[in-house]
């Protein structure tokens, strides 16, 4: 491919694609009476709550994170055909919130630990497909 048409091609691709970056709260109530979406959400992780590290702006707690699943539930109940994927560390208590959802255990190699891998979890309400390029062929 030439540069000019993987742009084009990633435009088609991506057209009517809104990216956002809000919390989450402020995300589910802007979108909460929008049909057919697809909505990913990218938590601070659990681990943060347990360690005392300062890994983002803004740690949840436990309670917090209850707090969003709760909140994505009840955009479910309004929006049922929104589809919402997840990314979480690998916690119990992240399991036990989304024990009825689809759990996907994925190995991350990291870059910050030399030669270290660990497991995270991508969580959807729906069944995935084999993941699609959308850069390629």
């Amino acid at each position: 491919h030439d540069a000019v048409e993987f742009l084009k091609e990633s435009r088609r691709k991506l057209e009517g694609t809104a990216v956002e970056c809000l919390d989450y709260r402020k995300l589910l109530h802007k979108h909460k009476h929008r049909k057919e979406m697809f909505i990913y959400l990218d938590p601070p992780y659990v681990v943060t709550d347990n360690d005392n590290a300062q890994y983002y702006k803004y740690n949840f707690d436990i309670a917090e994170h209850s707090e969003m699943f709760d909140s994505i539930n009840a955009l479910l109940e309004v929006t049922p055909d929104t589809k919402i994927m997840i990314s979480y560390d690998n916690y119990e208590i992240v399991r036990e919130l989304y024990k009825d959802w689809i759990i996907t255990e994925m190995p991350v190699k990291h870059s910050t630990k030399l030669g270290t891998t660990s497991i995270e979890l991508v969580i959807t309400n729906y069944k995935t497909n084999v993941q699609e390029d959308i850069f390629g062929d």
